[in-house]
C-alpha cells in the first residue's frame, strides 16, 4: 500500500509540474491575434503581437507599423522581422491593414491646367485625394472630383479614424503605454506615417518613415512638435533623395507626378505650418 501511494504522490507531482511548465511556456510565448474595428461601416483589422512574458501588470510601448501598397499585415512583419526585436525589448507590435492594399495618405496631385470641355462632365484629371480620394486629415471629404467620379465608388477610407479606434480599442484590451507609442511606414506605409505625425501627434511620440517624404501638397498642422527619424537612399528610383517628382511608373496616371520635399531640407513636423511647403494653406 505505502508503494502504491508513493507512486501515485510521485505521479501525481510530476504530473502537477508538467501543466506549470505548460502554463509556464504559454505566458512567455508571444501572443498574436487578428482585431477588427468598424469604421464608417467597414471592418478593418490589425494584426496585433503581444511580446514574449507579457505581464498586464506593466505598460508596454507600441510600435505601429504600417505595410506598403499592395501588400498585407504578414507581409510587413515578414519584411522587417520586428517580432524579433520586439521580443526583446518588450514591445507591442501592430501591424494595422489598408483597404485593398493602398493607404489613403489624403494628398492631391498637383492641379492640372484647366482644358476646355463640355459642361457637366468630369475633368479626365479631376479626382480628388491622393491615393482613391479625399481631403486632409480625415480623407473622406469631396477632394473636388469630377461629377462622374463622385458616383464611382465608395467614400476613401478614413484612415485617421481607423488608426483612433485601433488605440482606443487596444487601451480598453493590452497594457498600453500611451505616452511611447511610434509609428514607422515602408514606402507608401510611410507616407502614412508622414500623415500620421501630421494628425494623431496628441497620441504619437514619434515616427519613422522608411523610403518616402512629406509631399508638398499635404497639409501638417500638428496639436504639438512631433519626433521624426527619416531613412532614405540616396540611390532609391522611385522618391528621390534631393526632392522632386515621384517616379513610379507603375501608378495609375493620376497618381504619379507627386512632389516631395528633398531630404537635405528641415523635415521636422512643427506646430505651425511653412505657405512655401503647404498647399491650400
Amino acid at each position: 500500500m505505502k508503494s502504491q501511494n508513493g507512486t501515485r504522490m510521485r505521479t501525481a507531482s510530476a504530473v502537477g509540474v508538467c501543466l506549470a511548465m505548460l502554463f509556464i511556456s504559454y505566458g512567455a510565448r508571444a501572443q498574436e491575434t487578428r482585431e477588427t474595428v468598424t469604421v464608417n461601416d467597414v471592418d478593418r483589422t490589425y494584426l496585433l503581437r503581444l511580446p514574449g512574458g507579457y505581464d498586464h501588470e506593466q505598460k508596454y510601448p507600441v510600435v505601429i507599423l504600417l505595410h506598403g501598397m499592395n501588400q498585407e499585415t504578414d507581409d510587413m512583419e515578414r519584411l522587417t522581422r520586428f517580432d524579433d526585436l520586439a521580443d526583446k525589448d518588450g514591445i507591442i507590435a501592430v501591424y494595422p491593414s489598408a483597404l485593398h492594399g493602398r493607404w489613403n495618405v489624403g494628398v492631391r496631385p498637383p492641379a492640372p491646367q484647366r482644358t476646355m470641355m463640355p459642361m457637366g462632365r468630369g475633368g479626365r484629371h479631376g479626382g480628388g485625394g491622393f491615393p482613391g480620394g479625399g481631403g486632409y486629415p480625415g480623407g473622406g471629404q469631396s477632394g473636388g472630383q469630377g461629377r462622374g467620379e463622385e458616383q464611382r465608388g465608395p467614400a476613401p477610407a478614413d484612415e485617421i479614424a481607423f488608426l483612433n479606434q485601433m488605440l482606443d480599442q487596444m487601451a480598453t484590451q493590452f497594457s498600453v503605454d500611451t505616452a511611447r507609442i511610434y509609428v514607422t511606414g515602408l514606402s507608401w506605409g510611410g507616407f502614412m506615417a508622414m500623415k500620421v505625425g501630421c494628425a494623431m501627434a496628441d497620441r504619437i511620440a514619434a515616427i519613422a518613415p522608411v523610403g518616402a517624404a512629406r509631399p508638398k501638397t499635404m497639409v501638417c498642422l500638428p496639436t504639438r512638435p512631433v519626433s521624426v527619424v527619416m531613412i532614405n537612399g540616396t540611390s532609391d528610383p522611385v522618391v528621390p533623395y534631393g526632392g522632386g517628382t515621384e517616379h513610379n511608373l507603375q501608378l495609375p496616371n493620376r497618381l504619379r507626378g507627386r512632389q516631395c520635399e528633398g531630404m537635405g531640407q528641415d523635415q521636422s513636423l512643427r506646430g505651425e505650418a511653412n505657405p512655401d511647403q503647404v498647399a491650400g494653406s
